[in-house]
């Protein structure tokens, strides 16, 4: 608002100034020596309303207020590098992404370790964890170790106990001897085990021998030879031992038993 008023007051006089102008040049025709006095005069009037300008384009700007920058409660948040070497059961996700070719899942990997074993007492332990070889243990040796509160040391104690020796005195003892008859021991006896050897089959013209060479032959019952004797005499002797299959004693499974003990 103020701005707007200023602009009006310097409307107003500038044309003032144009009017005053006008009025003196037309005086200047009619007196010529009013003419330096107009000029120095248009020109004292437009150095003054010049500076009025400025002083005034200069407090406006003054009446913006500066940018200010509010502090905030948050405290800044500042990475500092781990301190090595450290001791591997003080190992901190951070401070093992440090080493070179450890990533974050191996990172992860060796926490959990370290959790389950519960402390680690030899570097070398790590080479259980899946996809920690030669090489990568000799980059995390170069940044971590085991301390001397973790590392287990095995003593062992021999003990020498000294064997004491007492003498006791000798006891004498009367041992009497008594003669027990002699016991008469019973006779020996011999047991004489007779094997008798299992009848085997052997060949037979079934044409010539009788019912009883059949039977012990053939190792057959006294029916299946008779039955065999009475066809050889109904066909006129065999032509083949396959007939004797018309038998009705001599079953398939029997013939295939004495089929080569069988001459014709």
């Amino acid at each position: 608002m103020m701005r707007k008023k200023t602009y009006i007051g310097y409307g107003l006089m500038l044309v003032g100034i144009a009017v005053f102008t006008v009025y003196v040049f037309n005086t200047m025709h009619k007196d010529p020596e009013l003419k330096g006095v107009v000029t120095t005069t248009t020109t004292q009037i437009e150095t003054q309303v010049t500076t009025k300008y400025d002083n005034t384009e200069d407090k406006t700007t003054s009446l913006v207020s500066p940018v200010t920058t509010v502090p905030t409660d948050e405290p800044e948040v500042t990475t500092t590098a781990p301190q090595f070497p450290m001791d591997i059961n003080y190992a901190t996700k951070e401070a093992l992404l440090f080493v070179p070719n450890i990533g974050e899942k191996t990172a992860e990997s060796i926490l959990s370790f370290i959790r389950e074993k519960g402390v680690i007492s030899d570097m070398d332990m790590l080479l259980e964890i899946n996809g920690i070889g030669e090489a990568k243990l000799n980059d995390l040796k170069r940044y971590f170790y085991v301390s001397d509160v973790f590392t287990v040391t095995t003593t062992t104690t021999t003990t020498t106990a000294a064997s004491k020796t007492t003498t006791t005195p000798k006891q004498t003892t009367t041992v009497s001897k008594t003669t027990a008859p002699k016991e008469t021991k019973p006779p020996k006896t011999t047991t004489v085990t007779t094997t008798t050897p299992a009848p085997v089959r052997t060949k037979v013209n079934i044409n010539t021998a009788s019912a009883e060479e059949l039977m012990a032959c053939l190792l057959i019952d006294l029916a299946q030879a008779e039955e065999i004797v009475s066809l050889r005499e109904e066909i006129g002797g065999y032509t083949n031992p396959l007939e004797i299959l018309y038998c009705e004693s001599i079953s398939d499974s029997l013939y295939a038993e004495i089929d080569e003990f069988l001459e014709t």
